[in-house]
């Protein structure tokens, strides 16, 4: 038995040691239960095993005959009852409390590069009308057509949608609560649906534990997809065209860091060999959509969740944007004759109720330089995301003619 002890000792000790957060009450409390296995050990190793079970069984007897019985006993060996009833005692401490041990160690994230995690207010209500922080947050992606749908979403009439990127949970989580409402849209109407997107937040590995923890547990995320490989250009071109006018192209080439880009596409995406693609890169990275995606479902339900395709938004507005209007409880809206092909760039805009059209990715404006990229490039990024494609269209249910 004392073989057994040393062994379960040494294993919790090891799985103490190992704990990713070394200064977590879990850690702290393996490490004690091994250490007193030990001593136990050490102490007693010359006391037969046997005797001290019978003085275990004498020790929890009730009856006045036991009771006897243990007081005549070598009280040399009363000292390992303690230290048993300690163990016993730290073991039942760690089962009861298992969901506070797993809290504390979020709340222990917290205090470093998550911030604060508090359950916020959903709304406030002044003078008859309502602001709320958001029921519905696009995730993501980049240059997906994320402000598409939005700008399409802000035309139905149970939306109320934050016009600008707050960046919130990504860059400014410890300006706050009040901070973050202000940005949020007033509404007279019960019915409105507050919505807010911002096309990076689904990189961030904080942004999922920090909106779980903010917004109501109703909250629901769409998730705008489309080509990577379309995605990857579109990107870089944005980045190549915004680096130029502002005059920092030259230096952001030089201090080729991963979020950046160099002086060509094919330099960007591929690894120095220019035989495999660099998935460090941040332009690469944004498009392996299922990892990502795995970050999200740690904290958030599959049902609230819903993958959009762009460029099927691109092509037919309509149809994506009912999913959307099934998705978070909307009355029908949108139809197939609210939209119209722009024969100029082969885009749909919408023409009623109102008129809007939005620059989806996939056409560069004409003043943008426009990358050429070679043939061989392509076939390697075709190859590097056709797995990640797969795994998504597996958990969407849905095939992408991209993919």
């Amino acid at each position: 038995m004392h073989d057994r002890l040393i062994q379960e000792g040494s294993h919790l000790k090891t799985i103490g040691q190992g704990d990713s957060h070394v200064g977590s009450t879990r850690c702290r409390l393996y490490v004690l239960i091994s250490e007193t296995y030990e001593k136990m050990y050490r102490y007693y190793r010359d006391i037969r095993w046997q005797a001290i079970l019978d003085n275990i069984k004498i020790f929890v007897s009730v009856n006045d005959k036991s009771t006897d019985r243990l007081k005549g006993r070598n009280t040399n060996i009363r000292p390992v009852y303690i230290m048993m009833v300690l163990v016993l005692g730290i073991v039942l401490f760690m089962i009861l409390t298992r969901s506070h041990l797993a809290s504390s160690e979020i709340s222990s994230m917290s205090t470093g590069t998550l911030g604060k995690l508090v359950k916020f207010p959903h709304c406030q209500f002044t003078a008859g009308a309502k602001r709320c922080i958001p029921d519905v947050i696009i995730i993501g992606a980049i240059k997906c057509g994320a402000q598409a749908l939005l700008e399409f979403l802000d035309v139905h009439p149970q939306i109320a949608a934050v016009r600008l990127e707050t960046h919130f949970f990504d860059k400014g989580f410890d300006k706050g609560y009040n901070w973050y409402l202000n940005l949020m849209p007033i509404s007279s109407s019960k019915d409105k649906r507050t919505i807010e997107k911002t096309s990076t937040y689904y990189l961030s590995e904080e942004n999922p534990i920090r909106i779980h923890a903010s917004l109501s547990e109703h909250c629901k995320l769409i998730f705008v997809v489309c080509d990577p490989i379309q995605r990857a250009l579109s990107h870089y071109a944005y980045m190549f065209n915004f680096y130029r006018k502002s005059g920092t192209l030259a230096k952001i080439i030089e201090d080729n860091r991963y979020d950046g880009i160099l002086k060509t596409f094919g330099s960007t995406v591929l690894n120095l060999d220019q035989q495999s693609v660099n998935e460090t890169r941040l332009i690469v990275k944004a498009g392996m959509y299922a990892p990502v995606l795995h970050k999200w479902l740690d904290q958030f339900d599959k049902k609230q969740i819903l993958i959009v395709d762009g460029n099927t938004l691109a092509s037919s507005p309509a149809k994506e944007l009912q999913l959307v209007e099934n998705f978070i409880a909307l009355k029908p809206f949108f139809r197939d004759d609210n939209f119209q092909l722009n024969q100029a760039n082969n885009l749909s805009c919408m023409v009623k109720p109102v008129e809007h059209c939005v620059t989806l990715p996939s056409i560069a404006p004409t003043d943008m330089h426009v990358p050429d990229v070679e043939y061989e490039v392509i076939q390697m990024l075709k190859s590097f995301y056709m797995p990640f494609n797969k795994e998504l269209q597996e958990f969407c249910g849905r095939l992408f003619s991209w993919a």
